[in-house]
């Protein structure tokens, strides 16, 4: 863990503990507009990120903080049968994952007020999502610009049982089976000394445990 990894966070409306709703709430594009149903903090994903409440903290600040709850950004990639899951196996815990991270302040940003000010949430999302993709996997951001129209912010995760400190957002990229297939090949772990690629079954998901409760979470909202 770098402490001083500059991440979004949103405050906490109490010090101690804030239920966020359910596990995992489905997201929905209304009139061109992000929509969450059940969603506790009244999040507003095309509004800026100071009009959600949402700040800027290093990581050393927020790491297990009751005052805040830290965004990670998830990548979920399937076939459209739902077979077949481009996954991570963490190699230190041995914890099957989705590609993912924290949620922080865009390169080059020099003025963090201003950025709150002026960006949205859901583009610190898309920027974070895809930055993370690009660095934990080879072979995926190349079929999210060929398929950009299966690309999509699907749901919003958060499980206070397993995850006090954080809330996930989840992108999905589905593709066609054998699209799917002809890039297998091609995706790779870009680092290989923190995790490496596993292609996953879902059909007998349950022979790859252990599994990452909000990997859990997400594949039963696949189900439906």
């Amino acid at each position: 863990m770098n402490p001083n990894e500059r991440i979004l966070c949103i405050k906490r409306k109490k010090t101690h503990y804030d239920n966020f709703g359910s596990v995992a709430h489905r997201v929905a594009e209304i009139n061109g507009l992000i929509n969450i149903n059940g969603n506790a903090y009244g999040l507003e994903f095309h509004k800026s990120l100071s009009d959600n409440d949402i700040c800027i903290q290093p990581r050393g600040v927020a790491e297990d903080n009751e005052k805040f709850k830290q965004f990670i950004v998830q990548m979920y990639v399937r076939n459209a049968s739902n077979t077949k899951a481009v996954l991570l196996r963490r190699l230190a815990d041995n914890m099957l994952t989705p590609i993912q991270g924290h949620a922080g302040l865009p390169d080059g940003v020099d003025n963090e007020h201003s950025y709150l000010d002026l960006d949205s949430l859901y583009n610190n999302l898309y920027y974070n999502v895809c930055k993370e993709t690009r660095e934990e996997v080879t072979g995926i951001m190349p079929l999210i610009s060929m398929y950009h129209d299966r690309f999509r912010f699907a749901y919003f995760l958060n499980d206070d049982i397993n995850s006090r400190y954080h809330v996930a957002c989840t992108f999905t990229l589905v593709l066609d089976d054998d699209v799917l297939d002809r890039a297998l090949p091609s995706i790779t772990s870009g680092e290989p000394e923190k995790h490496k690629v596993e292609i996953v079954d879902l059909t007998r998901i349950d022979r790859y445990e252990p599994i990452d409760p909000w990997l859990r979470a997400l594949l039963d909202m696949e189900r439906v």
